[in-house]
């Protein structure tokens, strides 16, 4: 098949629907299926997904939509109905402390167990974090983590909340009482 990978979180207004997705859509392919991957959909514009939910059901005989997203409640119900869903549950952690430290040993990091336990327990199931913040603490080659980083969750939490509110003041008013 044709296909054409685009990531949402950076394409996502509705000139990437006027424009890539249309285009590619439309015009004649290689193939008799042409599939779009829209990967993060859940960071597109509301404005880019009510114009995608008509394009779906105009080129459906043809084109094919696979939408890949961390955060579905973000995605509107016209496009949730258009799609099967299929839920990924999290690596189990075990595994991934075990993919961890066998990454930490075959690159000559040392690093206790201890400090990969204290990791999870702030980015867990998030491998992509766990991964990124094991490499950032261990440049030195010893992984070395701040002591308050169990803490980080709680500032990521609020910072979280307040981004995604649509009433910052009364989310900012709530968290404080807290």
């Amino acid at each position: 098949c044709d296909s054409l990978f685009i990531n949402a979180s950076d394409n996502n207004s509705i000139d990437t629907v006027r424009t890539l997705i249309m285009d590619f859509a439309s015009t004649a392919g290689f193939h008799d299926l042409k599939i779009i991957v829209l990967d993060e959909f859940d960071g597109f514009s509301a404005e880019g997904q009510k114009a995608l939910r008509n394009m779906m059901e105009e080129y459906s005989d043809g084109t094919r939509f696979i939408l890949t997203c961390n955060h579905p409640e973000k995605v509107i119900e016209p496009i949730k109905s258009r799609v099967v869903s299929i839920t990924l549950d999290p690596i189990p952690p075990v595994i991934m402390a075990k993919v961890c430290a066998s990454i930490l040993t075959e690159k000559g990091i040392t690093f206790s167990h201890q400090d990969i336990v204290r990791i999870f327990k702030v980015y867990y199931p998030d491998f992509r974090k766990i991964l990124n913040e094991l490499q950032h603490h261990s440049t030195s080659g010893v992984l070395t983590l701040p002591s308050d980083i169990e803490n980080i969750s709680l500032y990521d939490s609020v910072i979280d909340a307040i981004k995604n509110s649509t009433n910052k003041d009364a989310t900012i008013l709530e968290i404080r009482k807290t």
